[in-house]
């Protein structure tokens, strides 16, 4: 079995199903634990993007 952050990777998913049974593509990207300058900036643009899904989704 692989492991993230290794030299192999785990066999990530390519598809993700929803619960309406939608299925949806998926894309994986592996950033190494030591660039924490990019982890940072990947988790702040994630956290941009869901304020955004939520201030278009009705209340």
């Amino acid at each position: 079995m692989g492991h993230l952050g290794g030299n192999t990777v785990a066999n990530l998913k390519g598809e993700y199903t929803d619960i309406r049974n939608r299925t949806h593509m998926v894309e994986h990207i592996l950033i190494p634990a030591e660039n924490k300058e990019a982890k940072e900036q990947m988790l702040e643009e994630l956290l941009d993007m869901l304020k955004e899904l939520g201030e278009k989704s009705p209340t």
